[in-house]
């Protein structure tokens, strides 16, 4: 595996940093489509993801299939969930950080085709004294946005194994820090849920 990419939190202390792309949902309000490789704005939002976070992410993991879509070559490794059934997104950021061998991973669901360019930075600037940073649009929150010290993962197997499937009440025990973005018209965090969600994605793009 490659070794994770070496960054500088603001202040001063340098951490590793992977990167992981959830994309085992089903997308039934899709119909079954598969969400990572829609197109808005012309691109795949896989690639718009992944615009994202490669400057900074390395290595960058597909989490929850072990194919890449067809018609997409991406430098990704494919992972599957930590539990197999379609447990939810907790699953995926369970195997993200069994996977991953840097301090820090960052997560991001595959549909989301807006996601800010200053991610990265941000939640790595708020990662000192705390587990998990996550992210919000005014009073919304969007947990499956999040930076991740991997090591949670054993702590977070067990609450797993215990029932635990939200990540707000999982992190409800942890330290955790908030970084919100504002003013950009739109929600960077869009996701893209349903089919009225990929047309204004795309009148968006």
């Amino acid at each position: 595996m490659p070794l994770a990419k070496r960054v500088r939190l603001l202040y001063g202390q340098p951490v590793t940093l992977s990167g992981a792309i959830l994309a085992g949902g089903m997308g039934r309000r899709m119909g079954g489509a598969d969400k990572a490789a829609m197109i808005v704005g012309g691109h795949p939002i896989l690639a718009r993801v992944l615009r994202v976070l490669s400057p900074h992410c390395d290595p960058i993991a597909l989490v929850g299939r072990t194919d890449v879509p067809e018609g997409l070559t991406f430098p990704f490794i494919t992972i599957p969930d930590a539990v197999s059934g379609h447990e939810g997104p907790l699953s995926g950021i369970l195997a993200a950080l069994r996977w991953a061998q840097s301090e820090f991973v960052v997560i991001a669901p595959c549909d989301t085709p807006f996601l800010p360019m200053d991610l990265v930075p941000r939640l790595v600037a708020a990662a000192k004294n705390v587990s998990v940073v996550m992210t919000a649009t005014g009073q919304q929150d969007h947990p499956t946005v999040s930076l991740w010290r991997t090591s949670l993962a054993v702590p977070l197997s067990e609450a797993f194994s215990c029932g635990t499937r939200s990540i707000r009440a999982y992190t409800r025990t942890l330290p955790t820090a908030m970084v919100s973005w504002h003013g950009a018209g739109y929600d960077p965090f869009l996701n893209i849920n349903r089919p009225e969600d990929l047309a204004l994605a795309d009148r968006l793009a």
